[in-house]
């Protein structure tokens, strides 16, 4: 399979059913689901969305998260 051949999902991370697939879990991705960091801040594209949607969803199929 060639690169661009790949899908990759929407531009936009909020609501991608299949974000799981291909979403990276980044230091910075563990330091806010550890609960060490209380903002995502940075520029547009950065991956602000996808962070918080990937702790959204976690949270949805976890008895011991909660994500508002």
């Amino acid at each position: 399979m060639l690169f661009k051949d790949m899908d990759l999902g929407p531009d936009d991370a909020k609501g991608d059913a299949r974000l799981s697939e291909y979403f990276i879990r980044t230091p910075e991705y563990e330091c806010v689901r550890s609960g060490d960091a209380a903002f995502v801040i940075g520029r547009k594209g950065t991956g602000k969305t996808a962070i918080c949607q990937m702790i959204h969803d976690e949270a949805q199929n976890s008895p011991t998260m909660f994500c508002a």
